[in-house]
C-alpha cells in the first residue's frame, strides 16, 4: 500500500533552516534564478541546474538529524545512505544534488555522512479524485490539487502506478511526495522513520 509523506513542520522532520552560498550578488537576475530553482525543487516540476543549487544548508541546530528530513521551501534532504536505498530501487530516476550542511550560527559543519537535495520530478496520475478528500487550487483545465490535511479519505488507481517507481509525485498536485510500501518498509528496517499516511488503492477498472 502506498504512503503519502506529510513532513508538514513538524519536528524533527521539517527542520528550520537557511540556505547559503547561493549567487554571490544581489541582483534582479540572482533572484529570479534563485525563485525558479526553488519552486522546481519544492514541487519536483524538473530536474534541476545544479549549477544553481546553494551549496550550504544552515540549520537551526545540528543534533539528532534525520538522514531524510524537510526543510526551507518545502525541500527534501536525504544522507548517503536513503540516497543509495532510493537509487537501488529507483535507479536513474531522481536528482540528488549535493549539499553541506552546517550550524545557523555558523558554527561547524555536520562531521558525519554526506547529504544531497532529493528531487523527486518522476510523475503519474493515479489519484481518484471522487475518493479522495482534496482542496481545489486551480479548476480544470489546468486542475491544481491538494490533499486535505484534515480528510480521511485518500485514494489510489492500482492500474495508473507505475510497479517499478517507488518514490514519485502526482500530476494535478503541488508539493505532496508519494512512495512505495516496499521503499518504505526498507527505511524503517533501517531505522530511518518518516511522517506518513497510508493510502487506499482500488482497481478502477474492476469497480466500473
Amino acid at each position: 500500500m502506498p504512503y503519502l509523506i506529510d513532513g508538514g513542520h513538524r519536528k524533527p522532520y521539517s527542520r528550520p533552516a537557511e540556505l547559503r552560498d547561493w549567487w554571490p550578488e544581489d541582483t534582479q537576475e540572482w533572484l529570479v534564478k534563485r525563485s525558479e530553482f526553488a519552486t522546481i525543487l519544492s514541487e519536483g516540476l524538473s530536474e534541476a541546474k545544479a549549477a544553481e543549487a546553494p551549496s550550504t544548508l544552515a540549520l537551526d541546530g545540528i543534533l539528532k538529524i534525520k538522514p531524510f528530513f524537510k526543510s526551507v521551501n518545502g525541500w527534501w534532504f536525504v544522507e548517503q545512505l536513503v540516497k543509495d536505498l532510493i537509487e537501488a530501487l529507483d535507479p536513474g530516476r531522481h536528482q540528488f544534488i549535493p549539499i553541506r550542511l552546517a550550524g545557523y550560527s555558523g558554527e561547524r559543519e555536520v562531521e558525519d555522512g554526506t547529504w544531497y537535495i532529493l528531487n523527486v520530478h518522476f510523475r503519474v496520475t493515479s489519484v481518484v479524485k471522487d475518493l479522495s478528500d482534496l482542496d481545489v487550487q486551480r479548476p480544470p483545465p489546468n486542475e491544481r490539487l491538494y490533499v486535505n490535511p484534515f480528510g480521511k479519505r485518500l485514494t489510489m488507481d492500482a492500474a495508473e502506478l507505475d510497479p517499478a517507481a517507488h518514490l514519485w509525485r502526482e500530476h494535478r498536485f503541488g508539493r505532496e511526495l508519494f512512495m512505495s510500501d516496499d521503499l518504505y518498509d526498507r527505511l524503517m528496517q533501517m531505522k530511518v522513520k518518516l511522517p506518513a499516511r497510508k493510502v487506499g488503492v482500488i482497481n478502477a477498472v474492476e469497480n466500473k
